[in-house]
């Protein structure tokens, strides 16, 4: 397993990750990395002079959403940090691989805007974001039917209602639920 660390560092405004595994760069605003020792000598013990220990005010352990989040906090308010993260690259579980010419998402195939905490911290202009249909189409019993919220896509309602997908149990208790949830607040909930 590689480890790649990453110190951010309260001046500069690009930076790109010297990982022990691959070199892949990604930016943040106003943040600078560098590859850090990750000797385990204690702090007052005197590091070789090829891999300078530094010492930094907070870890964040993992590149992926919350720990790419968290490092973009540390840095708006000037507290030095470590970012480390195991794989060849950032983004966690949200990230696009290339395979013998296909292309792979992982992770998140939707992405909800309503989240509060994602609008204060991405500009979602510049991601390209589309609306995608709600429903889904189910392969059953040899064809797709159609899945969807009778509420919101009212011309599916009667596939939605009607389809082999679910009993009738199941659909009246999710009726119920979608009724209880829309008369609750987000606190509520």
């Amino acid at each position: 397993m590689s480890v790649a660390a990453l110190s951010f560092p309260l001046s500069s405004s690009s930076y790109s990750s010297s990982n022990f595994k691959t070199s892949k760069s990604f930016k943040l605003p106003n943040a600078t990395s560098q590859q850090i020792s990750l000797d385990p000598s204690p702090p007052n013990k005197t590091p070789s002079s090829s891999q300078p220990f530094k010492k930094t005010g907070v870890i964040v352990v993992g590149a992926g959403l919350a720990g790419l989040a968290a490092a973009t906090r540390l840095q708006s308010e000037n507290i030095p940090f470590l970012l480390l993260e195991a794989s060849d690259a950032v983004g966690g579980r949200v990230r696009t691989d290339f395979v013998d010419g296909f292309t792979l998402d992982r992770g998140f195939q939707i992405f909800i805007t309503a989240y509060p905490e994602a609008r204060k911290l991405l500009d979602y202009d510049s991601l390209g974001l589309q609306r995608f249909y709600s429903g889904a189409k189910v392969f059953y019993d040899g064809r797709f039917h159609t899945v969807a919220d009778p509420l919101r896509h009212f011309p599916d309602a009667l596939q939605s209602l009607t389809n082999p997908i679910g009993t009738v149990i199941d659909k009246l208790l999710i009726a119920l639920t979608r009724i209880r949830v829309l008369s609750q607040s987000d606190y509520d909930i």
